[in-house]
């Protein structure tokens, strides 16, 4: 399964759809090893491991049919591959190293490992904040795309009354105590638990405000689809964006526009 695999992958993710006798091939690899993954529990963690360091191995290059499988296998029998977490815990590890793509798409399909265990959540949190105030801007940007995808796996059904009237400047300062209540949830109460959850999200999101281009771009577009799979998270995200909003806004009726360009530029050189 594995040779068929890695002999006939597309090169592209255009190619992603079997065309040639060598994709099928290459698909053909994905379903042996699929069915052998539900029939035969013993080589369960063996495949596991298989397609973790070949998806590290081989990041730079194609390994999205890697990554598809490896989707499969978690969204088909998440306990089983929880029992291969020192692994998964190693494969947070290289996610800051990875290219952007790649990253996020491994980390989406490993994500719903989360639901199951509080020690994947919190060793992915880890890395997601290293990631954030790292030098290197694609780990940033993946730090970014790891927060949205939680943002979007964690369903909230409402927002508390306590934390639904806290405004942008005091959901800054939601202490960590209070987040820790609720993010350990019993398992009657997850969907409850989700909501400081995000909430705490949301306020580590907002330094990304302040970082380059690149990184607040993402954080933009990000949360527009986050609002699409989440939407009671509409409230704490228009209050962010408003805040920093407010920055560049001049109140003054009689200054056109009425905008403080000064914080938007940066004057390079003695010129």
């Amino acid at each position: 399964g594995f040779q068929l695999m890695e002999s006939f992958a597309a090169k592209s993710r255009n190619m992603c759809v079997p065309q040639t006798p060598q994709q099928h091939a290459c698909l053909l690899g994905e379903k042996l090893l699929y069915s052998c993954f539900k029939a035969h529990p013993v080589v369960c963690q063996e495949i596991v491991s298989q397609l973790l360091n070949r998806i590290l191995a081989n990041a730079t290059s194609y390994v999205f049919h890697y990554i598809s499988l490896l989707s499969k296998v978690v969204e088909a029998t998440p306990q089983v591959v929880l029992d291969t977490l020192p692994q998964v815990r190693e494969t947070f590890d290289y996610l800051s190293l990875l290219p952007h793509q790649p990253a996020i798409e491994l980390l989406s399909a490993i994500l719903p490992l989360a639901h199951f265990s509080l020690s994947v959540r919190d060793s992915l949190l880890i890395v997601l904040r290293k990631s954030l105030v790292s030098k290197n801007l694609e780990s940033r940007k993946m730090a970014v795309g790891g927060y949205l995808l939680l943002l979007k796996k964690f369903k909230v059904l409402a927002l508390g009354t306590g934390l639904r009237e806290l405004d942008s400047s005091q959901l800054g300062i939601l202490t960590q105590s209070q987040v820790e209540v609720e993010v350990h949830p019993s398992p009657s109460s997850s969907h409850s638990g989700n909501e400081a959850f995000c909430l705490e999200i949301l306020v580590t999101l907002r330094r990304c405000l302040s970082q380059q281009y690149e990184v607040k771009l993402l954080l933009y577009q990000g949360l527009c689809s986050v609002l699409v799979e989440n939407m009671k998270l509409a409230e704490p995200i228009v209050d962010l964006l408003l805040s920093q909003l407010m920055m560049y806004y001049e109140p003054e009726q009689d200054v056109t526009p009425p905008l403080k360009l000064e914080p938007c530029v940066i004057i390079m050189g003695s010129d």
